[in-house]
């Protein structure tokens, strides 16, 4: 009963999971050692070393002059051509929410600012974009390495059964085995008890034979 309701909880949790939107929204976090404005989106059925591991390797690809891990991940003087012509400095930090939840929060330094919606709009819409896919891309690998973990739990779960169908099926054919040997002890101890009556009536015949035999010999003078 107890794994039914671990099943249950593991069900309700991807439903929940899968009934979410992915949605970036823009406003102020404390990142870049500062309150600075910031692009924000919950990543779902992942956690929080994965997806800092995972966008260290993003950033990568935008050639930063260095990347540092303490505190997030910075990336220093990233080249991102469709948020600015000048190199970009990258804060991003994570915050677990709850089981399955994990905000990703995401700092853009443009040189003489943070990036902003009042001053930046395209680039933001820009920004926005390349943090949407990979909250995407996150939540997909993270549901497709859950799903593998679900699909061991439930090969398990089908082996487990197919050895209750194999119990089953020796523990009813020990029944019918049982049953034969039953009936043929009925059986025998039916024809025991036929040979038991004819038994007793040929002692009782001999018993005669011996009395009339008896009573000769006690005639003899």
């Amino acid at each position: 009963m107890k794994k039914i309701s671990l099943l249950v909880s593991a069900l309700f949790l991807f439903g929940n999971v899968f009934a979410q939107k992915t949605k970036v929204e823009d406003g102020s976090e404390n990142i870049g050692g500062g309150n600075n404005t910031a692009l924000s989106v919950i990543i779902y059925g992942s956690n929080a070393d994965d997806i800092e591991r995972a966008w260290k390797s993003y950033i990568k690809d935008f050639n930063p002059d260095k990347i540092s891990t303490k505190d997030g991940v910075f990336a220093d003087n990233a080249k991102i051509k469709a948020i600015s012509e000048n190199t970009v400095d990258v804060y991003a930090k994570t915050d677990n929410k709850k089981e399955g939840e994990v905000l990703f929060i995401v700092a853009f330094d443009l040189g003489g600012g943070f990036l902003n919606s009042s001053q930046h709009g395209s680039q933001l819409k820009d920004a926005k974009k390349l943090l949407y896919n990979f909250a995407i891309k996150m939540t997909k690998e993270g549901m497709e390495e859950r799903i593998k973990g679900q699909t061991k739990v439930l090969e398990k779960l089908e082996e487990k059964q197919k050895d209750l169908v194999r119990d089953q099926e020796g523990l009813k054919k020990d029944i019918e085995n049982h049953k034969e040997k039953i009936k043929k002890a009925e059986d025998d101890i039916a024809k025991n008890q036929g040979d038991h009556e004819v038994k007793l009536k040929e002692i009782e015949v001999q018993k005669k034979v011996v009395e009339e035999l008896k009573k000769k010999k006690d005639a003899v003078d």
